[in-house]
């Protein structure tokens, strides 16, 4: 058998649209020479280029708006104390992550916390930090709350959102609280950060 297994580029369907290629396991086509996707020179490349999947109902793109809340969620994750929140923010920029004006919008997240008085306790450094960590229940189920800050006897459960409100969030971080709450904390609290409204919800 001589067929060689090989992968193309894809299929150009528009000027701003390529699809995903596969493998070809045919001798005949080892020279092909498929389409090659445009080169991109900006650091930036998250504005420019979308990673989809396909699915058997078709294509579905990821929006400008959920790949932002996925990069702002990732680098507040970075965040154990607000003291050190500029210098995450602005190893994100050099590392191309973000531009200026992701870089002020977080900042003023941080600020937007730090006028809570009971938000801030949780990213002082008198907290025991926990960030995306995995919580087991007896019935084996997962859950993972973006941040829990442990101050003694008591607890503040944050969970960040860059999307509008909506009643799963409530949901989910009472969730979130009941089963702190089965860990015999004093004091456990929850709040939403909405990063987009600029707006803290207590739960």
């Amino acid at each position: 058998n001589n067929a060689v297994a090989e992968f193309d580029f894809g299929v150009k369907k528009s000027d701003n649209y390529w699809e995903q290629g596969s493998a070809i396991l045919n001798s005949k086509t080892k020279n092909m020479k498929a389409p090659r996707p445009p080169f991109v020179p900006f650091n930036r490349w998250h504005d420019k280029v979308s990673i989809v999947g396909k699915r058997s109902k078709g294509i579905y793109f990821s929006s400008e708006q959920t790949v932002k809340g996925t990069i702002f969620h990732e680098i507040l994750g970075r965040v154990k104390f607000s003291s050190e929140a500029k210098i995450v923010f602005d190893n994100a920029i050099l590392h191309g992550e973000i531009d200026g004006k992701g870089h002020e919008e977080l900042l003023k997240t941080i600020k937007l916390m730090e006028s809570n008085s009971d938000v801030a306790r949780a990213f002082s450094e008198e907290a025991t930090i926990l960030n995306e960590q995995t919580i087991l229940t007896k019935e084996l189920m997962q859950y993972r709350p973006d941040r829990i800050s442990i101050l003694g006897n008591e607890v503040v459960l944050i969970d960040f959102k860059t999307g509008k409100p909506n009643r799963k969030h409530h949901k989910q971080i009472s969730k979130y609280l009941e089963l702190l709450k089965q860990m015999n904390y004093g004091k456990v609290e929850g709040y939403l950060i909405y990063t987009g409204l600029n707006s803290i919800v207590k739960v």
